[in-house]
């Protein structure tokens, strides 16, 4: 049941259900409702809980079978959930802070209403392949990276220019993947998912190149990362440098990107792909 008494971006962040999280948005809410703090983790309810249990991410040779199928969708699903109540909890954060950004506040609730239908549209294929939102572990990784944001620089720099930028790559992967075991219902959803992340990521190139002043602008998203967050976590198994041109990013950002490496161990996601 959703919440009653509270703005929308309120009822996502600390209502349970998932027709709290399914929320829909309410732009004159914004700034109506503020928290101090990001709270430990989003209110979920059981059967949405998160667990420390973990299961091997389906390898894409194995992507044709309905059950591995449906496990790799239901991450991507919790992947758009955990997007959801970030967004929320920034424009709940920032709202009072920086009143001053409705234009930021109003791109990033449209960027909530984006991950709303791309979360329904994963959860509606998940029950076509026989499974439902919950059947397998789900995971707060991303969340513990909203609790070091504590501005909206640090917010974008993580949001939009890491996680949805690699998510430029991995929807472009994993709609081709789908194609070639004749999917092309699911890899519909993979294209819709990246057109938006663009949108997403031109949210973050529009409002840092704004703030970064002289900088340039790989070096000021490097600046405004949370700590322990790398900029190898903003690519793909494959680096697409076509999409982020299309979403804003210039050149110098990119070639910084692609020449970055920290050596980072789980960013070496060529293994992922590989059919062993």
């Amino acid at each position: 049941m959703i919440m009653n008494g509270l703005t929308c971006f309120e009822r996502i962040l600390f209502g349970g259900e998932l027709a709290d999280k399914l929320t829909p948005i309410n732009l004159s809410d914004i700034g109506t409702a503020s928290i101090e703090t990001v709270p430990e983790l989003p209110t979920r309810s059981l059967a949405i809980q998160f667990s420390d249990l973990q299961l091997k991410f389906p390898k894409p040779h194995q992507l044709n079978d309905p059950h591995k199928k449906a496990q790799a969708l239901h991450a991507f699903a919790n992947h758009e959930l955990l997007a959801i109540e970030m967004m929320a909890c920034a424009i709940l954060l920032f709202a009072k802070t920086h009143p001053h950004q409705l234009a930021l506040m109003r791109s990033i609730a449209a960027a909530l209403k984006d991950e709303q239908k791309h979360f329904k549209l994963y959860v509606h294929r998940i029950e076509e392949l026989g499974h439902c939102f919950g059947d397998f572990p789900l995971n707060n990784f991303f969340w513990n990276y909203m609790r070091k944001a504590s501005t909206p620089e640090s917010f974008l720099a993580m949001m939009s220019l890491t996680f949805e930028q690699a998510n430029l790559d991995f929807a472009i992967f994993y709609r081709d993947v789908f194609l070639q075991h004749g999917d092309a219902t699911t890899a519909n959803i993979m294209q819709v998912v990246l057109d938006d992340e663009i949108k997403h990521v031109a949210v973050g190139s529009f409002w840092l190149n704004k703030w970064k002043d002289n900088k340039e602008l790989f070096d000021y998203y490097l600046a405004c990362l949370p700590e322990n967050l790398t900029p190898n976590r903003s690519k793909g198994i494959l680096i697409n440098k076509e999409v982020r041109e299309q979403a804003g990013l210039d050149e110098n950002y990119i070639n910084k990107l692609i020449s970055y490496d920290d050596n980072y161990k789980l960013t070496q996601r060529k293994s992922w792909s590989s059919g062993e």
